[in-house]
């Protein structure tokens, strides 16, 4: 089955972006239109009647094909405002009308249109896209087509496996499908069909990057033997394939009804959790690290699984979760979150200082990005307020505590580097930070307490948290609503421990005495209607 998927799948060339284009791009005129005009002008004449069916079914299946390589050199605005109800209407006539779902080119094409919908910021272009696509039935017929597919009994009959799933065409109509309900609502019969179609998929990618990963390596480890570029080559095409599944699962699980469908009902985070462990450090000899050559860049697939792992939340509370241990799992997402702090300004305020010859397992040569950095700390956010087991594990990890609590007041408008959307991301990460550290305070003993809230200073960097806020009204808010939460969660835990009682009381009234230094009071009862908010 392997062997017959790989054969099918290197078929389809044009999944390659690095595969020339078309032939058909020859019948372009030497001095074209621009290509969003060209492609108007190719969907009117699909629409005319005046020749017979049969030449009308070539004409159009010809011009079918020229619109491809058009759509390819639309920028993801151009594809924006060029497609409407109208023309998303022909191409669906041309599904109905000339079973040209066949032709996998166009499902790209297609797929491209709805990618670039789905991944708009715009909540306006979102309401546009989701009424064009149920106005001209495109997405009903790619529901159609995709129960079209599923064989009769399939469920109930033990005999009947899986391998329908593995069909190029049917995993096409499930990311296009998968686009379209992230912007618009789902049928959740459909959803699970697509959940299991994908998951499916990923189980038989992970299996073949694994595969090839080891046979590469088994290669450079024997001296006589020199690593084959054609492996580089399968590899990079099954990641492109994984880098398409996962990147549609980030959009889709960002509906909350979709994310609650695919977790209950899909393997999707059993098949996608070994890619936690691409590209392990070599300090943490990890026997799951599933180790690529030096000439691929992994980092995309890496932060795109991570980003999908997150989002299982209802997962994340398996004491067996990665394989390994609790302090290992923390071991292989504290470096970045390190690293990272090296690079930023906080480190040098607030007698925050972090001495770089202490810090493990940092590859200062490679400090990680952002994008790595943000990926990092919102796995940790959510495994840690998913499985308290992992407090203890976060409190012992060197250099760890004294940076999220630095976090609490992080601000990116004093690092000079290029970051997306700084505000919300400032933001989120001060609130992340806080949620972890109270988490830790209340699963940890007494000791940790008062180190974290006493010794480093917790209590007085979430006052500052609060007096910078966060940008906005709104943002400075939701800033002091999570450090009132945070202060709600803790004290009256350590109020009502009865093993500790005098040593609570003793570290309540510091706690106390540290925010009124820094005039935390005054700031949080001027603002304790946010709490109604």
């Amino acid at each position: 089955m392997s062997d017959q998927k790989e054969e099918e799948l290197i078929n389809h060339e044009d999944k390659l972006p690095r595969i020339a284009e078309d032939s058909n791009q020859d019948v372009i005129d030497s001095k074209p239109l621009p290509a969003v005009q060209q492609v108007k002008n190719l969907i009117v004449e699909m629409q005319e009647t005046n020749q017979t069916i049969e030449q009308l079914k070539k004409s159009n299946s010809e011009k079918a094909i020229m619109i491809i390589p058009l759509i390819r050199k639309m920028s993801s605005e151009e594809i924006v405002e060029t497609f409407d109800t109208q023309l998303c209407t022909v191409i669906t006539k041309h599904f109905q009308e000339f079973k040209f779902r066949k032709e996998l080119r166009l499902l790209y094409s297609i797929k491209r249109i709805v990618k670039c919908a789905a991944e708009h910021k715009s909540l306006d272009v979102h309401q546009k896209f989701s009424q064009i696509f149920s106005d001209s039935g495109l997405r009903k017929k790619i529901g159609y087509n995709i129960v079209e597919q599923i064989p009769e009994n399939y469920g109930e009959d033990d005999y009947i496996d899986d391998d329908w799933m593995m069909e190029d065409e049917l995993q096409q109509y499930a990311l296009i499908y998968c686009y379209m309900i992230s912007i618009s609502q789902a049928d959740n019969n459909l959803l699970l069909h697509c959940g299991n179609i994908l998951g499916r998929n990923i189980n038989f990618l992970v299996y073949m990057i694994n595969e090839l990963c080891q046979e590469k390596q088994l290669k450079e480890d024997n001296k006589n033997q020199k690593g084959d570029d054609d492996d580089d080559d399968d590899l990079i095409f099954w990641i492109i394939d994984l880098e398409e599944i996962l990147n549609v699962l980030i959009y889709t699980m960002k509906v909350e009804q979709n994310r609650h469908e695919i977790i209950q009902n899909s393997s999707i985070f059993d098949e996608i959790e070994p890619l936690f462990h691409i590209g392990c450090q070599k300090n943490l000899n990890c026997p799951h690290c599933i180790a690529f050559p030096d000439s691929i860049n992994t980092q995309p697939l890496h932060l795109l699984a991570l980003e999908v792992l997150a989002q299982f939340e209802e997962d994340l509370d398996n004491p067996q979760i990665f394989s390994i241990s609790n302090d290992n799992i923390i071991a292989h997402i504290a470096p970045s979150i390190i690293a990272f702090a090296l690079q930023s300004s906080f480190q040098f305020k607030y007698s925050m200082i972090i001495e770089v010859s202490t810090l493990p397992l940092v590859n200062l040569s490679s400090l990680p990005s952002q994008k790595q950095f943000s990926v990092n700390l919102n796995l940790l956010h959510n495994l840690i307020i998913n499985n308290f087991r992992l407090a203890e594990s976060v409190a012992s990890y060197p250099n760890l505590l004294p940076i999220l609590i630095a976090f609490t007041f992080y601000n990116t408008n004093k690092i000079k580097e290029q970051s997306t959307d700084d505000n919300e991301n400032t933001l989120e990460v001060r609130n992340q930070c806080i949620n972890i550290i109270s988490e830790i305070c209340q699963y940890c003993g007494n000791q940790i307490k008062n180190k974290i809230l006493i010794e480093m200073k917790f209590a007085k960097s979430i006052t500052l948290a609060v007096c910078l806020g966060g940008g906005s009204k709104e943002q400075s808010n939701a800033v002091i609503q999570s450090a009132l939460y945070c202060f709600e969660s803790i004290i009256p835990l350590m109020i009502d421990d009865e093993i500790y009682e005098n040593q609570s009381h003793s570290l309540n009234s510091e706690i106390i005495e540290e925010i009124e230094e820094e005039g935390g009071l005054e700031e949080f009862d001027s603002l304790n209607l946010v709490r109604k908010i």
